[in-house]
């Protein structure tokens, strides 16, 4: 349902028209989306993780275990911009379309580089990615 209406709203638009409609959208809605991202609720696992790293394999060893709380943590977001965010059609299609991407991006990279790596200080080494901090990244700086 939410995909016939999302294509029926950029059919009825011509393609300029659709992309300022969706921007402007996504103006009114920028902080309460970094609201939610930043919830205290969904983050306070990641937080707890990430302190008190002092060495390399600290960080990836925590970076591991934010992989394994990435999925509760993007579930909580989405029920906080359900909750908290404007609450029409237009905000969760927005929504969706921004932090889907990212949250597939962010499990392919814990499935295929973070969690296969090993635990040692090379300064290439996939274990120092930290997903988390990549989507807080790209919705602090829109």
């Amino acid at each position: 349902m939410i995909l016939l209406l999302k294509i029926h709203i950029v059919t009825d638009l011509s393609s300029k028209s659709a992309v300022l409609y969706f921007a402007s959208g996504f103006d009114g809605e920028k902080a309460c989306y970094k609201r939610a991202i930043n919830d205290n609720a969904c983050v306070e696992p990641i937080i707890e993780v990430m302190s008190d790293l002092e060495t390399t394999e600290d960080i990836i060893r925590a970076n591991k275990k934010i992989c394994n709380l990435f999925e509760p943590y993007s579930n909580c977001v989405k029920e906080n911009v359900e909750k908290n965010c404007n609450r029409t059609l237009l905000s969760m299609i927005l929504f969706k379309d921004l932090f889907n991407p990212l949250r597939n991006l962010s499990n392919s990279l814990c499935e295929q580089l973070i969690l296969p790596e090993d635990e040692d200080s090379r300064h290439d080494n996939f274990g120092m990615l930290n997903v988390y901090e990549a989507v807080v990244a790209i919705f602090d700086s829109a």
